[in-house]
């Protein structure tokens, strides 16, 4: 696994989808369960088990601080032309 694919690597770009993220927090949840002992499993309440499951897979949104945007002014040249007419230009 890529360590921007990591969770709390820090990326806030990934090259997996949301869905694919998802669906593999889900199978690694099934196998967790799965691998569980049986008499831990049919001991812990049901709501622990459900804490500890959302604790460990949760997926958090990243949030943008607005009360800290700034913009610095500059000015750049930017070249507005279309290609075509530096394909007349050339002729």
């Amino acid at each position: 696994m890529r360590q921007a694919d990591q969770p709390g690597s820090g990326a806030l770009f990934s090259r997996k989808t949301l869905y694919d993220i998802t669906e593999g927090n889900l199978q690694s949840m099934k196998l967790l369960v799965q691998q569980m002992n049986d008499n831990q499993l049919l001991n812990t309440p049901l709501a622990d088990l459900i804490k500890y499951l959302i604790a460990k897979f949760d997926l958090v949104a990243p949030t943008l601080n607005t009360r800290d945007w700034c913009m610095t002014p500059s000015e750049a040249q930017v070249d507005v032309r279309t290609p075509y007419v530096s394909v007349l230009n050339r002729r």
